[in-house]
C-alpha cells in the first residue's frame, strides 16, 4: 500500500499494526517506503520487523501504564513468573544476576555489548513456554536448588511485647503484587549500593540500565 501511495504522491512514511493484547495471535506488521526503511535502520538503528516486535512487546505488555523493577535474586519468581517475560542471551554463567556482581571486566564488557547488539535481551513468553517455565523451576526448587530465595525477616510492632521479628509467607497469594513491589524496591537498593563498590561501576550500571531499559519493551 505505501508503494503505491509512493509512486503517486512521492511521500515517504510507514506505519506498525500489532496485536492489542496477549489474547489475540495477529502477527506484527510494518508497511513502509524505501527512504523510510532507510531511516529505520540507519537512524534508528533497527531491522524493520525488530522495531515492529518492540512495538508489540510495548503494547501487549501495557508497560506505559507501569514500571517493572529489576528483581536480580528473585528472578524467577517475581520476574518471570510474575511478567511471563524472560531474558535471551545472557554472556555471563548460567543464572542471570546483577551486572554489578560480574567479577571480570572482560565478562562484563561482553555482557554490554551483547545488550547494547540486542543479542542479549528481554522476550516475551508463550503460555506453554511460562507453564514449561514455572513446571522446571519448582522441580529444580524440590531436588535442593535455590530457584526461590527465602522470604525476609520484617519487623512488626506488637502492642503487648514490644518487636518481633516474623517471617512473611511468600506464597500467599493476595498479597504477593504488594510483595513484589517491596521486595523489587528493596532489592533493586540494595543492589545499587553494592554496585558502587565495584571497580567497574561504570560499566556495571551500563550494562544495568540497558537490562532495565529493555524490560520496559519487552
Amino acid at each position: 500500500m505505501w508503494s503505491a501511495i509512493n509512486a503517486r504522491t512521492a511521500v515517504e512514511g510507514f506505519y506498525i499494526a500489532v496485536r492489542g493484547d496477549l489474547e489475540h495471535y495477529h502477527e506484527a506488521k510494518i508497511f513502509l517506503t524505501p527512504k523510510a526503511k532507510s531511516f529505520i535502520k540507519d537512524i534508528l538503528h533497527f531491522e524493520p520487523k525488530h522495531l515492529a516486535l518492540k512495538f508489540e512487546s510495548w503494547v501487549v505488555g501495557d508497560f506505559a501504564s507501569k514500571r517493572v523493577l529489576m528483581n536480580y535474586d528473585n528472578y524467577e519468581k517475581k520476574i518471570v513468573e510474575v511478567y511471563a517475560v524472560a531474558i535471551d542471551g545472557w554472556t555471563y554463567q548460567k543464572d542471570i544476576g546483577n551486572p554489578g556482581k560480574v567479577g571480570h571486566r572482560e565478562c562484563l564488557v561482553t555482557l554490554l555489548d551483547a545488550l547494547v547488539a540486542n543479542k542479549c535481551r528481554w522476550v516475551l513468553l508463550t503460555d506453554k513456554e511460562l507453564s514449561e517455565c514455572i513446571s522446571n523451576n519448582r522441580e529444580r526448587q524440590a531436588n535442593g536448588e535455590q530457584v526461590y530465595k527465602p522470604c525476609k525477616a520484617k519487623q512488626r510492632h506488637n502492642i503487648n511485647s514490644g518487636k518481633s521479628a516474623e517471617m512473611v509467607c511468600d506464597t500467599d497469594t493476595e498479597v504477593e503484587g504488594q510483595e513484589n513491589e517491596q521486595d523489587n524496591q528493596q532489592d533493586n537498593e540494595r543492589d545499587n549500593q553494592q554496585d558502587n563498590q565495584q571497580d567497574n561501576a561504570v560499566t556495571a550500571k551500563l550494562a544495568a540500565g540497558s537490562m532495565s531499559e529493555s524490560l520496559g519493551s519487552a
